[in-house]
């Protein structure tokens, strides 16, 4: 069982997937280089899975143009950074009961994939795809990393999905405002 590695530059290399889903899960984070999250590609026939780096925007990793295509960024605006990985929904038996997982892809259906990848290349690259946008535009559209000089405003990103998340987030920004208005005031002469 294999899988596609696309690469950032547009190549794309196999992977050999091993059946246990534990070693499977090891290849897939490294050859994302990192936590791993599950995309659909709008551009591949439904069971076909897009593994990428869940962090790779907030690093930021490289974009990818082939990737990012898959993903239907000329759609909605969401782009696709970093090596990712083409896989399939399929099943697992651990200790004899049979599990929804992620798999690899047999020789033919990789030849087909491979094929189908090419055609979408070639697409992407005629297309009129935007070269990706500067690293304030990657962040998270809540907050920039740079808005924020210290540790905390990453555990506040990542939060900010929760109420407690929202809460903490929009004091963070209340605190970064206040300390600004603060700085400008002492800075002005008004304190």
């Amino acid at each position: 069982m294999k899988g596609i590695k696309i690469l950032t530059d547009g190549n794309m290399e196999f992977i050999e997937m091993p059946e246990d889903s534990d070693k499977s899960y090891k290849v897939m984070t490294k050859a994302v280089e990192g936590w791993i999250e599950m995309v659909a590609p709008v551009r591949l026939p439904k069971g076909y899975v897009m593994v990428c780096n869940e962090e790779a925007r907030l690093i930021p990793l490289p974009y990818n143009k082939l990737a990012s295509y898959l993903y239907g960024y000329d759609q909605h605006n969401q782009m696709v950074c970093g090596n990712v990985l083409i896989l399939k929904n399929g099943v697992t038996v651990i200790d004899g009961i049979e599990e929804l997982d992620i798999v690899g892809m047999e020789d033919t259906e990789i030849e087909k994939v491979l094929k189908r990848l090419n055609e979408l290349k070639k697409e992407a690259d005629a297309s009129l795809l935007m070269a990706p946008p500067s690293r304030q535009q990657i962040q998270t559209p809540e907050i920039t990393i740079s808005a924020f000089e210290d540790e905390d405003a990453l555990n506040v990103i990542f939060a900010a999905g929760t109420t407690r998340g929202q809460e903490a987030f929009e004091e963070k920004v209340d605190n970064a405002i206040r300390n600004e208005e603060r700085k400008e005031a002492k800075e002005n002469g008004n304190v």
